[in-house]
């Protein structure tokens, strides 16, 4: 023992030189996929401990890497009994890669109705695997009644894309006031009423039934932006005014054995001329006479 012991007399002193050992380790790159939570760079290929590992981008440190990019890894341990010191910095070392919404859960906000007005349907969460999305969105604003497809384009910490199908409801026409009918007068053939729906502020668009007779009411069916009946209603159909034209007696008529019209026919619109010879029995025909 050098320590306590004295040296008398001349001694041959023997020694024994044991070189360190390099640290070897993994040093391949190492990804994730964001989550949310901190990603580590795992020390792998050694079972030795002591390593400080930190990161960095660029040259701003970061100290829980947790955002979707790459990261430098600086890894680091000091000289012990049998190892060297070890230092190395691992360009791009560990990546974070942004999270994919293709499966994304869509919750559209309030429901549309058509106004006349350009509308945009509003998003109350977009989510991916619990993630909540960050988004840009397109195909959202539209005026038309009818069904469309948003879709939404993942940024920062997100990429990819996912579609959710919306609808712009046809407005309800209950309720609407109904204008002045076009003028009509009873032919006896169908006629279609025109008369304005509005609402609003907005005229609806769609079509009346045909009435033929005065006392024929018509019904209202929406269309297009517009859903919806408006029914039993009156056009006030005037009634025709017949033109008549008389018949004549017939003049000079000579017995001959046979049945002889005894008027020329008259006619009439809007109605049916009728013939009586005694004026208490009326037909249809022409009255004849035969002696």
């Amino acid at each position: 023992d050098f320590d306590t012991d004295t040296v008398t007399e001349p001694t041959t002193l023997y020694a024994k030189w044991t070189a360190k050992a390099e640290v070897i380790i993994n040093t391949d790159v190492q990804t994730y996929t964001y989550d949310k939570s901190a990603k580590q760079f795992e020390i792998k290929g050694t079972s030795l401990t002591g390593f400080t590992v930190s990161y960095k981008q660029g040259e701003t440190p970061v100290i829980n890497p947790t955002n979707a990019g790459t990261y430098d890894v600086i890894i680091t341990r000091p000289e012990d009994d049998s190892y060297k010191s070890y230092s190395k910095t691992i360009t791009g070392g560990l990546v974070i890669n942004k999270k994919d919404i293709t499966n994304a859960e869509i919750t559209l906000g309030e429901t549309l109705t058509f106004d006349g007005n350009e509308q945009t349907q509003a998003i109350a969460s977009a989510t991916v695997d619990g993630l909540t999305i960050t988004y840009d969105v397109s195909g959202n604003v539209n005026t038309n009644a009818g069904d469309y497809t948003l879709t939404i384009t993942g940024n920062g910490n997100f990429e990819g894309t996912a579609q959710k199908t919306y609808t712009i409801a046809r407005k309800s026409v209950e309720g609407a006031n109904v204008g002045s009918f076009n003028a009509l007068t009873y032919t006896g053939s169908a006629q279609t009423p025109v008369a304005s729906v509005t609402l609003d502020g907005l005229t609806a668009t769609g079509t009346w039934s045909v009435v033929r007779n005065v006392e024929d009411v018509t019904t209202f069916t929406a269309s297009g932006n517009f859903t919806g009946t408006i029914a039993n209603q009156s056009t006030g159909m005037a009634k025709a005014t017949p033109v008549v034209t008389a018949p004549v007696a017939a003049d000079g008529l000579i017995y001959n054995g046979t049945a002889q019209n005894l008027a020329t026919a008259g006619s009439t619109t809007g109605g049916t001329m009728q013939y009586s010879p005694d004026n208490a029995t009326w037909s249809n025909d022409v009255p004849t006479g035969t002696n």
